[in-house]
């Protein structure tokens, strides 16, 4: 847990670093065209891993328990060779419909040439980022995002101040991605001897319930920013993006507690007669995520106008009436998700994605009118 703050430190406060800069030197609509391009990436990424993310946090785990390392290796380059393949497909896809996309975000085609090479290396990081984590080397996790969340500071407002405008931003994501990848591929179980596992019965069984729950989880987080620039503009955008990237912050500390539980609660689930053990290490979770979170909330509340002139200019004060909404949002959502992630961890895939897919759905039912 405490490598995971670390991690989180790296993640969130470098990383609000990162918009906070570009929220101080881009005005609205080219703070939007980042805010578009980058979400739109993470969302596609994120989609292009098929739930094979999920499915490694999960068997590995499970694998270790039982000492087959060689079902480890064989599932480590199954999921990276299905990930390399998806990501070649969405590429092409956003080539050959790239007259639309464009004119739907209204974005530039230099703009989306940058998000195809942000949605690779993105894809790649974070599979390796998930088998790591299986692993539980929370300090090389630690490490590498502190690094590569440096090199986004960094490059970003070089570029900006030499005159590249929103496409400093942009390639000081995708600098930092490729240090990620760099930084961890020395860590990923690649050679040694394998072990046939059964590939179908992973896709249907873990990977495929989990790609669609990751898909509403995706809808839901990074597809806003898409959907609200297609039904309004990129500088309605960002003035959302600001509020929600402030009241974000509440959803941190049961995410980081969480992710702590989850692989032990995985390696529990191979192991009978322990259900005691994980209902005492998921009470504790929420008890102290909601210990933190409940007066972070209250004091965000309050200070609503002052944050967002701390994070940004004066001509995003507005996003302050999203807050009280949001900020009930973001406790909530750090909550549900705790009982969602253990659902997965504990052997019930399908359930987390009904429960995932009915949330999407409410969602745009609600957002779009």
């Amino acid at each position: 847990t405490i490598y995971l703050f670390i991690d989180w430190f790296a993640l969130s406060v470098i990383g609000f670093a990162y918009w906070f800069i570009s929220g101080k030197l881009l005005l609205p609509s080219e703070y939007g065209i980042v805010s578009t391009a980058v979400n739109l990436a993470l969302l596609l990424g994120g989609a292009s891993l098929l739930g094979l993310h999920s499915t490694v946090w999960k068997l590995i785990p499970e694998y270790q328990t039982r000492k087959e390392n060689g079902k480890i290796i064989s599932l480590v380059r199954f999921s990276l060779r299905v990930m390399l393949i998806s990501n070649v497909v969405i590429l092409l896809g956003l080539l050959v419909l790239s007259p639309i996309i464009l004119s739907a975000l209204k974005i530039p085609m230099r703009v989306l040439v940058l998000t195809g090479a942000i949605l690779l290396t993105y894809s790649i990081a974070l599979q390796f980022r998930y088998i790591i984590y299986a692993f539980q080397d929370m300090r090389r996790l630690a490490v590498t995002d502190f690094l590569s969340q440096l090199t986004k500071v960094v490059v970003s407002p070089l570029l900006i101040f030499l005159g590249f405008k929103y496409f400093g931003p942009l390639v000081g994501f995708l600098f930092g991605q490729i240090i990620l990848i760099v930084l961890r591929i020395g860590s990923i179980p690649l050679t040694g001897k394998s072990v046939k596992i059964n590939e179908r019965f992973i896709m249907f069984t873990y990977a495929m319930p989990a790609f669609i729950t990751g898909l509403g989880w995706l809808v839901f987080t990074n597809g806003q920013y898409v959907l609200l620039t297609a039904l309004q503009n990129p500088a309605v955008t960002g003035v959302y993006t600001v509020g929600l990237l402030l009241t974000s912050v509440l959803v941190i500390v049961p995410t980081t507690l969480n992710s702590a539980l989850l692989p032990i609660t995985s390696r529990l689930s191979a192991e009978r007669d322990l259900k005691n053990r994980r209902i005492r290490l998921i009470q504790l979770v929420l008890r102290y995520s909601l210990l933190i979170t409940l007066p972070l909330a209250v004091l965000l509340f309050l200070f609503s106008e002052t944050a967002i002139l701390l994070f940004s200019r004066a001509e995003y004060l507005s996003a302050a009436r999203f807050f009280p909404l949001l900020i009930l949002g973001s406790v909530i959502y750090g909550m549900s998700g705790i009982f969602l992630d253990n659902l997965y961890a504990i052997g019930r895939p399908k359930v987390t994605r009904n429960i995932v897919v009915i949330m999407t759905l409410v969602f745009l039912s609600l957002a779009v009118p």
